[in-house]
């Protein structure tokens, strides 16, 4: 997949990524992300809802949204989310969120995360996300 399918997505800076219960029920959060090459990457802890939902089930739904998940406009992507726990790729995409979303913003979540004392259990979702339906 090339970014040019995701449209909308590749430039939004917030986007609702729903997930899937078991049972199929979703449940919609709004995350951070970043594209690197043809897949898009959220960071997340891993004691996370979503990243249990992941495990389960591991379909996901994207759409661009504000930061407090407003829907904005464009279309929804469906796709498949995997687990990564690789740190080298957890290092590039950190340098690309600290330059997407602003040091200072990103140093704040980071002592956040600290503080919650979950800094050190951080990995990835990977997202690829199909062509929109013609």
């Amino acid at each position: 997949m090339a970014l040019s399918h995701a449209g909308d997505l590749a430039s939004a800076r917030f986007v609702n990524l729903t997930t899937y219960r078991r049972n199929g029920t979703p449940v919609t959060t709004p995350v951070w992300w970043i594209a690197r090459g043809d897949r898009f990457y959220v960071g997340t802890t891993r004691k996370t809802g979503k990243v249990k939902r992941i495990r389960a089930n591991g379909r996901v739904r994207v759409i661009a949204c504000d930061a407090s998940g407003r829907r904005e406009s464009g279309v929804a992507r469906e796709g498949t989310a995997r687990i990564v726990d690789d740190p080298a790729l957890r290092a590039e995409v950190q340098r690309g969120m600290v330059a997407k979303y602003g040091r200072w913003v990103f140093a704040f979540v980071m002592l956040i995360y600290r503080l919650r004392g979950v800094y050190a259990q951080r990995m990835l979702l990977e997202l690829e996300l199909r062509p929109p339906a013609v």
